[in-house]
């Protein structure tokens, strides 16, 4: 009897331990189907949104082409400047608010609207 119950526990234990991944990394229980992370470019992105959803035409979507690079850039000087956590916040929060203010030249004001509302939506989330 207890060479039957010494057996079943050691192959319980042979199974479970063959199910384990052993790599050595950070990455060890991470499930495999999560890797498909693809590099999406913000822009394309963002001015898909606003083809689909704002309807902008050709001339729109090149200044909003210019002014999401622009943004783009300036966020990633203030990501990597070397001021403090809280001045970074205000930078961007400024950025975003210089953006806003600049897409609102350029886009219609039934447009400016349904982007507004879809920032909204998006916030309450």
């Amino acid at each position: 009897m207890k060479k039957a119950l010494l057996i079943t526990i050691l192959l319980f234990s042979i199974f479970s331990f063959s199910q384990v991944d052993r790599r050595n990394s950070n990455r060890q229980y991470e499930n495999p189907s999560r890797n498909n992370n693809k590099k999406v470019d913000f822009t394309e992105q963002t001015l898909n949104f606003f083809k689909e959803k704002i309807k902008v035409d050709s001339f729109q979507e090149a200044v909003i082409r210019n002014l999401l690079n622009d943004y783009e850039d300036n966020a990633k000087k203030i990501s990597i400047s070397e001021a403090a956590d809280f001045e970074k916040k205000d930078q961007f929060l400024l950025l975003g608010e210089n953006f806003k203010s600049e897409l609102k030249k350029v886009l219609s004001e039934e447009q400016f609207l349904k982007y507004e509302d879809f920032m909204n939506k998006k916030k309450k989330k």
